[in-house]
């Protein structure tokens, strides 16, 4: 988390100040979010009284004069909807209180999101939506001449769209890396893992929380418990930990993949241009560029040939930052239920903060945007929460954006004004320099031993039939297996030849085809091509 945000304590303390008397937290640790309720209620000296699912309303504070939540159901008999009406029915009693019962009082609810959501396999009652929107539109008065406040705790925001005027959102983040100092202290303290610390340099300590920003605090506290019971030691063995613990996370969640395969610009042909401007920002990220005066980078768009190494880069980019990388499939998060997508979106870009700083690649960008220029209701929401966090997360989080178009006049004008990406990079098919270093990378790649073959010649042959790298990369293999066929031997220069002249129409003729016989396409394309620089 940035410390130019406010942490969530400040917020709920600005928050009651103001008066709110609805709020929403989203968090991934109640506990903490309970502990945080706590010392806020001790600020304003105010009750806090709070329930769940499955139990009893309970004093969180022991304060013996405050005033119990009643429990009577007065709603809903069916046993599916028991929970909720019990559930409902407690904030019901808050709203219909007498004057005499308790103020100044936080009211902390759990579970309420989950009883009110409709899903998949699973519908509510549609009057009991009804009626805990009418109650809390009502508590809304009540709390407010009893100084009291009611909060909810969520994964996220999940509430009937009526109550979005009523609610203040608050977001409790993860912890950043000032806290998480505080949090490993803490926790190593009149331990056997004190012994441990005092072995291991200030710089893996320091290098240790780094890698621990986007866990929670208790996901930190128990993977440093971990660690030192496998490891008898808090060293480099306990990033190795955390960063598979991150692993783990981002495949539960499903919306990013981690990506592991290990990609330099050695593994590059041509794209000059790019890689010299991802070489020139690799030190921008550190604090002494910030303290230069350099302003941070947020993100590229390359764009261009299908088949032409914009994946190829974007990897490559994440191998010479030595920063992890997120691929971020857009078209996942779409969802059929009201709200479903931007929810999924703004839990994608959250992840990924979590995990900076890291690259978070969007492949194929036009994929999910592009129903957003034809006037899509859902893809413009989507496109705004993706516009919005660009503007003001990428930069302050440490997540630095690579999108990949192969069609970038599917894109929505708003995406590609100037200054929303630092660049645009067009890649085009690659002249003969670049394709012969790219067979060289091919060849090397699948076991051939390039000093066996004409580069020079293979050079000039793909250059003429205008191939792209993944057309060379297609072409060795089936020369390989044609070879290893006939005489289980490698390709020689005469069969990879063959298979080059096989290609009758290339990617990148028809993807210049397909633009040329579109007058629109064509007209767009231009515009965008006087943004962009060769890669």
């Amino acid at each position: 988390m940035s410390k130019k945000i406010e942490r969530i304590e400040e917020q709920l303390i600005h928050e009651i100040k103001a008066g709110t008397t609805l709020i929403f937290i989203e968090t991934q640790e109640e506990d903490e979010t309970v502990r945080i309720l706590k010392n806020v209620a001790e600020v304003f000296n105010k009750g806090l009284s709070g329930t769940d699912i499955l139990q009893e309303d309970q004093n969180l504070l022991e304060d013996e004069g405050l005033a119990q939540m009643a429990t009577e159901s007065r709603f809903g008999s069916d046993s599916a909807d028991r929970n909720s009406s019990t559930m409902i029915d407690k904030i019901k009693a808050l709203a219909n209180k007498g004057d005499t019962e308790g103020t100044d009082t936080i009211y902390l609810f759990k579970d309420i999101p989950a009883l009110l959501r409709s899903e998949a396999g699973r519908t509510i009652d549609t009057n009991t939506i009804v009626n805990a929107t009418r109650i809390f539109k009502t508590l809304n008065k009540t709390l407010r001449k009893d100084k009291s406040a009611l909060v909810i705790l969520g994964l996220t925001y999940d509430l009937p769209k009526e109550l979005d005027n009523d609610f203040k959102v608050l977001y409790h983040s993860v912890p950043d890396i000032d806290l998480l100092e505080k949090i490993f202290y803490d926790y190593i303290a009149d331990s056997p893992l004190l012994d441990a610390v005092e072995k291991t340099a200030k710089t893996t300590i320091d290098e240790i929380l780094r890698s621990a920003k986007g866990l929670t605090a208790d996901q930190f506290r128990r993977c440093i418990a971990s660690t030192f019971i496998k490891h008898q030691e808090i060293g480099a063995k306990t990033i190795d930990d955390i960063l598979r613990i991150k692993k783990e996370i981002i495949q539960k969640d499903g919306m990013l993949e981690y990506v592991e395969e290990e990609v330099g610009f050695e593994n590059v042909g041509g794209l000059n241009n790019l890689k010299e401007w991802a070489k020139k920002r690799k030190k921008a990220f550190s604090k002494e560029a910030e303290q230069a005066g350099l302003t941070t980078p947020t993100g590229i768009l390359v764009w261009g040939v299908p088949g032409s190494g914009k994946s190829l880069i974007s990897k490559a980019i994440s191998g010479i930052w030595k920063r992890p990388i997120l691929r971020f499939d857009i078209g996942r998060i779409f969802g059929s239920y009201v709200g479903e997508s931007e929810k999924n979106m703004r839990n994608a870009l959250r992840r990924a903060e979590s995990i900076a700083p890291c690259i978070l690649w969007i492949d194929e960008i036009e994929k999910a945007f592009s129903s957003a220029d034809r006037g899509s209701e859902v893809s413009n929401r989507v496109l705004g929460t993706f516009l919005t966090w660009m503007q003001e997360k990428a930069q302050s989080e440490n997540v630095f954006i690579v999108a990949t178009a192969n069609d970038v006049t599917l894109l929505p004008p708003e995406l590609l004004r100037k200054g929303r990406f630092n660049q645009l990079f067009f890649v085009g098919e690659p002249n003969e320099e670049a394709l012969k270093e790219i067979i060289a990378i091919q060849l090397e790649k699948h076991k051939l031993d390039k000093n066996n073959y004409d580069i020079e010649r293979l050079g000039m042959v793909a250059a003429k039939k205008k191939l792209t790298g993944s057309e060379i990369e297609q072409v060795i293999i089936d020369a390989q297996f044609n070879a290893y066929y006939d005489r289980e031997d490698p390709p020689n220069d005469d069969e990879i030849i063959v298979e080059m002249k096989a290609i009758q129409k290339p990617i990148a003729t028809y993807f210049l085809d397909r633009i040329q016989d579109d007058e629109e396409k064509k007209r767009k394309y231009a515009d965008v091509d006087l943004m962009s620089i060769d890669a």
